[in-house]
């Protein structure tokens, strides 16, 4: 592959592996037991899986 060609590759894998990890820190918060149902009344629409 040409210089470029891998330069773009590890950008884009650099990409997705920051996104998964910064999408683990945004669910890490919530533990299963202190997450409420989706089918919970009230106004809470936080994140409800993990």
């Amino acid at each position: 592959m040409s210089k470029r060609m891998t330069l773009f590759t590890a950008w884009c894998a650099l990409l997705v592996v920051l996104s998964a990890v910064s999408s683990w820190f945004a669910w890490t918060p919530f533990s299963d037991e202190e997450r409420p149902s989706s089918s919970s009344s009230g106004y809470y629409r936080g994140p409800t899986h993990k």
